[in-house]
C-alpha cells in the first residue's frame, strides 16, 4: 500500500506546477441523485482560479474525481485510489451521510494503525450529520 503522506518534497499532491484534490461523487447519476453537476463545478472554479488568477502559490488547481454512485462501498473505493495512488492533498465535498462515514474513518487513519498523523484532509463535507463536528474522532 502507498502510504498516503510520503509525497514529493512539499508533501503528497503538490509539485511545483500543481496542486491535487480528491473528490468522490455519483459522477453518472446511477444513484439518482443529481450531484454531478458540483464536480462540474469545482473544477470549472479551480480552472478559472488556475488560469485567470494565476492559481494558488503559482499552481494549477487540480480536482480528480471518482465516481462513487453514491453509495458508502464507491465512495472508499474511490476515495482510497485517490489517496494512495493519486497521493491527492486532500479530498473535498464528501457528499452524504451514510457514503461518507466509512470515508471519514479511512481518512482519519488510513493505514488503520491507530496512529491519524498519517490522516489525509477532508475538507467540505456536505451532509445533515451533527457529528462531523466531534473533532476528537
Amino acid at each position: 500500500m502507498n502510504v498516503p503522506g510520503r509525497g514529493g518534497p512539499h508533501g503528497p499532491g503538490v509539485t511545483e506546477t500543481e496542486i491535487r484534490l480528491g473528490m468522490t461523487n455519483d459522477l453518472t447519476g446511477s444513484g439518482d441523485t443529481p450531484y454531478a453537476v458540483i464536480t462540474t463545478a469545482i473544477q470549472a472554479y479551480f480552472a478559472k482560479v488556475s488560469t485567470e488568477d494565476g492559481g494558488v502559490c503559482d499552481r494549477k488547481l487540480v480536482l480528480l474525481a471518482e465516481d462513487d454512485r453514491y453509495t458508502p462501498e464507491g465512495a472508499l473505493e474511490g476515495t482510497k485510489k485517490l489517496a494512495e495512488q493519486d497521493e491527492v492533498l486532500a479530498m473535498i465535498g464528501g457528499l452524504g451521510t451514510a457514503a461518507h462515514q466509512p470515508v471519514a474513518a479511512y481518512l482519519n487513519d488510513p493505514n488503520a494503525d491507530g496512529n491519524h498523523s498519517d490522516g489525509v484532509p477532508d475538507l467540505f463535507v456536505s451532509t445533515g450529520w451533527s457529528g462531523w463536528g466531534d473533532v476528537a474522532k
